[in-house]
């Protein structure tokens, strides 16, 4: 009977047990926590660091292990490579498994063979990624760690100012300090399964891989098979993600290749993995093509040879995994107090296979990161859509109770350009159609409302993002602001561009005095007013306070929501109309708190100025 030793033995390692054993096949598992779940499965568990790679190998000895593999843990990757060559075991080599799990190698190594994919750059600190992204990358970008996992890190930044908010945690998520910049690439994610043979690969699924809105937009919530593509972009993704793995070194080995087919028709690779990947997509690929991944996976780590009866499609099925999330998804975020069977769910049509991944008493967060997908169903049909309905319908089966925490609760809010989005998201799935002060409110009305006190930098950010997302708003500008000159050129050359991304621009007039010129439409609304004067009719002008427009009104003054954050009510269409006042500042800067957000935009603004200083030629040394 042959015998694995099996690195990593948490919840997703334990299909890998079950299947060892029904083939026959001893197992030697470790982890580097002591309540893994997966660990009272093995034949013999040790609880181990796997930055001890002689212990590892002393247990492999030990028990005369014949094979070594992982599967879904990324950071093993290495681990299990080495822990091979050290105990002279088949595997793919030190050198194949850094280039597959430093995402920097990754890329240089890919950009060598010519395989096509983003423009990138690493860096190690925070003024590294901003020059990448002003000389090389551009945006919108993603920053990620080079040697992370789970998506945690991973941030979609589309200015200065997100880098200057999310390079570091990046850089902090990565074990040896460096983050990549790469180029954000617009189009279908497909997830991609290839085995290699002798150095020959195969493909044997590529799927879709949906995300959702908002912070956690790295997490894969849904995956359809067959890709949503047309027949020659599949074959290209099919094409392109052989390439890299070629291109990579990995001659017998589970690849998982992540891709991007651009609404142009090509394809361009995100990453690649050396392993079995989690999310189920080994339960994918058996019911879909009918292929055993564990059980291939076992038999190479073995060295074996892996015959085409094994590893060749041998039906295609349409299906749909669908993950459950909270906030969005179809979970509600807070402690759970009760869950029901999974009878109902299991008996929905189509439905093949659900789990759970908590039990009563633990929290389910609004989705951020992998680990915050809390289960999911696979349901098949004739078609991927059917399958994608069939998953919906069944994943609101799910009866669990939960009571909302101080984390989860409707006054929850991340100020920040991520959650921006889920704003404008949620009043579109309202039903709100965005509007100027143009007219007196009627029913769907959504004014829009940006008071500029600051930084033109934070309301060009907004501005822009507002015109991606398809929505018109007002930005109230001051004429004598301490802080920006709209004089100066910066300032008339803002100006031009809120008007030209179709943004009404009023004047942020200080209480009591209206300087109106033809920089402004005739509308204001007051800094700092006395509050007995906020809602004071002004001849000839539109106050925005006016008792007409103020009867439904949110506001994040001082980064505080009165009456908590709007978005469920925007999404549940709960305000017949609304005039909803955010300010560029809080959005734009990082910060929790006012006090260290403004403390955030001041420290740009001196980065600003000593950069205005030296295109102005002044010596700085």
């Amino acid at each position: 009977m042959a015998t694995v030793l099996l690195v990593g033995a948490g919840l997703h390692q334990r299909r890998a047990i079950l299947r060892a054993h029904e083939l026959g096949i001893r197992v030697v598992a470790v982890d580097g926590q002591p309540d893994a779940a997966a660990l009272p499965l093995a034949d013999h568990g040790y609880v181990v660091d796997f930055r001890d790679l002689d212990r590892l190998a002393e247990i492999g000895r030990e028990h005369g292990v014949e094979g070594v593999l992982t599967v879904s843990a990324d950071r093993a990757v290495p681990v299990v490579a080495a822990v091979a060559e050290l105990l002279g075991l088949p595997g793919i080599g030190r050198e194949t498994a850094f280039v597959m799990k430093n995402k920097v190698a990754m890329r240089t190594r890919l950009a060598e063979h010519g395989v096509p994919q983003p423009p990138f750059a690493a860096a190690r600190t925070v003024a590294e990624a901003r020059a990448a992204l002003a000389s090389v990358v551009g945006f919108p970008a993603v920053i990620k760690p080079s040697d992370s996992g789970g998506q945690r890190g991973v941030f979609f930044v589309e200015s200065m100012v997100d880098a200057e908010r999310h390079a570091q945690e990046a850089i902090s998520e990565s074990p040896s300090g460096e983050a990549i910049v790469e180029g954000f690439l617009p189009g279908m994610e497909l997830n991609g399964i290839v085995v290699a043979r002798r150095g020959e690969p195969v493909t044997l699924t590529l799927s879709d891989r949906r995300r959702p809105p908002g912070i956690g937009f790295g997490v894969g919530w849904i995956h359809l098979y067959p890709p949503s593509l047309p027949p020659e972009q599949v074959a290209e993704a099919d094409r392109v993600a052989c390439a890299a793995v070629r291109a990579l070194g990995l001659r017998d080995g589970i690849a998982f290749p992540q891709l991007i087919a651009g609404p142009d028709g090509a394809v361009q690779i995100v990453e690649v993995a050396a392993r079995i990947p989690g999310g189920q997509m080994a339960d994918l690929v058996r019911h879909a093509v009918g292929v055993d991944l564990l059980e291939v996976a076992l038999r190479q780590c073995l060295g074996e040879e892996i015959p085409d009866s094994l590893v060749l499609p041998r039906f295609r099925q349409p299906l749909c995994i669908r993950f459950l999330t909270a906030e969005p998804g179809p979970l509600q975020a807070g402690r759970v107090t009760a869950i029901g069977g999974l009878d109902g769910v299991l008996a929905a049509p189509g439905v093949v296979q659900a789990e759970l991944y908590f039990g009563v008493g633990e929290e389910i967060r609004p989705v951020q990161v992998d680990a915050d997908r809390r289960g999911y169903v696979i349901a098949t049909a004739d078609t991927n859509l059917e399958a994608l309905e069939r998953g919906e319908a069944a994943a609101r089966r799910f009866e669990i109770e939960v009571e909302p925490t101080v984390a989860t609760s409707k006054h929850r809010c991340e100020f920040g350009l991520g959650h921006y989005r889920e704003l404008l998201a949620a009043a579109k799935a309202g039903g709100y159609r965005f509007a100027l002060f143009d007219h007196d409110p009627r029913a769907g009305d959504l004014f829009l409302r940006h008071d500029v006190d600051f930084s033109l930098e934070a309301a060009l950010t907004v501005a822009r993002l507002d015109h991606e997302l398809g929505a018109r708003a007002t930005f109230f500008l001051m004429p004598d602001s301490l802080f920006y000159n709209l004089a100066s050129a910066e300032g008339r050359a803002a100006l031009a561009e809120l008007r030209a991304l179709g943004h009404a621009v009023g004047l942020h007039a200080r209480w009591p005095e209206v300087e109106l010129d033809g920089r402004f439409d005739p509308v204001i609304a007051w800094h700092n007013p006395r509050p007995e004067h906020i809602s004071d009719p002004v001849p000839g002008v539109l106050n925005v306070m006016e008792l007409r427009f103020a009867l439904n009104y949110r506001s994040e003054s001082n980064q505080r929501w009165r009456q908590g954050c709007p978005q469920e009510a925007l999404q549940a269409g709960e305000f017949e109309w609304l005039q909803l006042l955010l300010h560029p500042e809080i959005w734009a800067y990082p910060g929790a708190t006012m006090g260290p957000t403004m403390q955030a935009m001041l420290d740009r603004e001196r980065e600003r100025r000593l950069e205005q200083l030296a295109a102005d030629r002044i010596d700085l040394s």
